[in-house]
């Protein structure tokens, strides 16, 4: 395969800086043309999912950028980073991050003030997912007085609208999406529970199994009788019998799901062209 033409184009974008004056800008027009990355990227607006193989001459100049722009940008940040699969840390103590020579690349790059969010969708018949609907509720409410950064939006109870305000119901099914410009990355909950009450105990097993079925929800700071502990050492489904429990419930939070990239449209059939 010969990229000869890829890597000039990589060239012309770091000695140019933008895509207007090296005439990309029309990238997505013509009949014929296999559309890929490049017609994706928008350096003004940068916002979005990235799955880059480094390997890749234009896909390495798009990790380049990017990162520079994060680190020269304030408000701005790659976030869920991993490199084949594994998390990874890009800012460690202000060090400049070097990027491998291969590998795939996965992030979504943030601007706060656009915001991320997650949504929800609670069963209020079941007490876990009840406590969940009302922190969100609680969250929502309380950052009303604090400039509105936090809020729930396509609030729905049963498929009608639902005040976020509004008394949470023993029953039904909730929709939102809680939606945040906070520079973080996810929601948090703290508990304390007493694994010698019945329903604390139903709690705790309850969000086990949120933790362990859901990809962005997890268990974080947790402890056990003051002493710090993994979920890994009991023994699924089993709860102890009694001792306190402090944690935080943390759900992800991610941008808007949106491409840059990861999907391409069809090559045109060039047969249909001959005569």
């Amino acid at each position: 395969c010969n990229i000869s033409g890829v890597q000039a184009i990589v060239e012309a974008l770091k000695n140019n800086g933008n895509l207007e004056t090296v005439g990309l800008t029309n990238v997505q027009s013509g009949g014929g043309t296999n559309r890929g990355r490049a017609s994706r990227f928008d350096p003004k607006n940068p916002d979005g999912h990235y799955v880059l193989d480094l390997s890749q001459p234009w896909d390495r100049f798009l990790a380049e950028t990017l990162y520079d722009r994060m680190m020269d940008e304030g408000g701005e940040s790659w976030i869920n980073v991993t490199l084949d699969g594994i998390g990874i840390e890009v800012l460690k103590g202000g060090a400049r991050w070097e990027l491998p020579p291969q590998g795939t690349l996965e992030f979504d790059y943030v601007t706060w003030k656009r915001g991320l969010e997650a949504t929800f969708k609670l069963d209020l018949s079941n007490p876990c997912e009840l406590f969940i609907a009302e922190q969100l509720f609680s969250k929502a409410a309380a950052a009303e007085g604090d400039g509105g950064n936090e809020a729930l939006r396509e609030c729905r109870l049963d498929n009608t609208p639902l005040e976020p305000g509004s008394e949470l119901p023993g029953q039904g099914t909730l929709h939102a999406v809680y939606f945040s410009t906070k520079p973080k990355d996810e929601i948090d909950f703290e508990l304390k529970l007493d694994l010698a009450q019945p329903n604390d105990r139903v709690m705790c097993q309850r969000l086990w199994e949120r933790q362990l079925t859901t990809p962005s929800d997890s268990w974080k700071e947790a402890k056990l009788n003051g002493e710090a502990f993994h979920l890994s050492a009991w023994q699924y489904p089993e709860v102890p019998q009694e001792g306190s429990l402090d944690f935080k419930y943390t759900v992800r939070l991610a941008i808007k799901p949106y491409d840059r990239g990861v999907y391409f449209t069809a090559p045109m059939d060039t047969g249909s062209f001959k005569r």
